[in-house]
């Protein structure tokens, strides 16, 4: 499993009506910033995050 979890996220979004949280990097290697999207997830109503990997809290996923 790796590189599509937008499409999954998208699915949900759509279905479901869920929302987005993504995931970027801030991080500036050598001195130059171009943020990169690490991760999506779809994220219901109650707190949970979903990714092809399953249910998580929003709160761990947030924290890292």
């Amino acid at each position: 499993m790796n590189g599509e979890c937008h499409v999954f996220a998208t699915a949900l979004h759509r279905e479901l009506g869920f929302s987005y949280l993504i995931l970027v990097d801030e991080s500036e290697l050598y001195g130059d910033f171009i943020p990169a999207i690490n991760h999506v997830y779809a994220v219901d109503g109650e707190g949970n995050a979903y990714d092809a990997t399953g249910r998580h809290d929003v709160e761990e996923v947030i924290e890292g």
